[in-house]
């Protein structure tokens, strides 16, 4: 009788351990699919280039914002003829190494710091155009504390052929030539676009905007933590 009883509690023991491991690979399983790949553009989404920029421009070149619906420096702003004064002021600009001190963006980087504790998260940056960008836009994020095991750079323009390549399930862009690119190259990857005045018109029904992090991040968890 005892042996009986020995031999059903050793069954019941073995049938529990069986229904735990089984629970914590399904728990596991649904961890899993709720891993998504975030990529995130820099300027005009976690970092404001735009206010000092617009500051230095006036004092060192006279021009002032007079299309703010406009993306394009030489639209944007009087006194700038064509892209390649554009280039040569940004390159001006670029001598001050604004990436190393230009403001982020209110509460850009907890709320990344927060996103990528379960996710991945590309920072996709078509900051190229001048030799010291690439080190200094290192040297920032690293010492805001955005470089982790799921954290890396991309320096590159094409962000669609990035989303695709990258297999991005989310894009957050400022410009709306961008996310427009990502809707045709990369159909599984969904932009979210960050509220600016320059991408205000023409914006497709599709792409959900967003007005600051807050909103953005809420809409992630959404997404990723009840949608799924």
């Amino acid at each position: 009788m005892n042996q009986n009883l020995k031999n059903l509690e050793e069954k019941l023991k073995a049938f529990h351990k069986r229904r735990i491991k089984k629970h914590q690979e399904k728990m596991k399983r649904k961890q899993e699919e709720k891993h998504k790949v975030i990529g995130l553009d820099l300027d005009g989404v976690v970092y404001d280039f735009e206010t000092p920029f617009s500051e230095w421009l006036k004092m060192n070149n006279g021009s002032d914002l007079v299309r703010p619906d406009k993306y394009n420096l030489e639209e944007r702003y009087d006194l700038i003829d064509s892209k390649e004064e554009s280039k040569s002021l940004l390159c001006r600009f670029a001598q001050h190494r604004p990436f190393l001190w230009i403001p982020e963006y209110e509460e850009s980087i907890n709320l990344i710091k927060k996103l990528s504790r379960s996710n991945q998260i590309y920072y996709i940056t078509d900051r190229n155009w001048h030799k010291q960008n690439a080190e200094d836009t290192f040297l920032r994020l690293k010492d805001d504390g955005l470089l982790d095991r799921n954290q890396c750079i991309i320096f590159s323009g094409n962000k669609g052929d990035e989303a695709r390549k990258r297999k991005l399930d989310y894009l957050v862009e400022d410009n709306l030539e961008n996310v427009i690119d990502t809707m045709g190259k990369s159909l599984s990857t969904q932009p979210i676009l960050m509220d600016r005045d320059y991408n205000r018109k023409n914006r497709p029904s599709s792409v959900p905007t967003v007005k600051n992090w807050r909103e953005l991040f809420n809409y992630l968890v959404d997404e990723i933590w009840l949608n799924d």
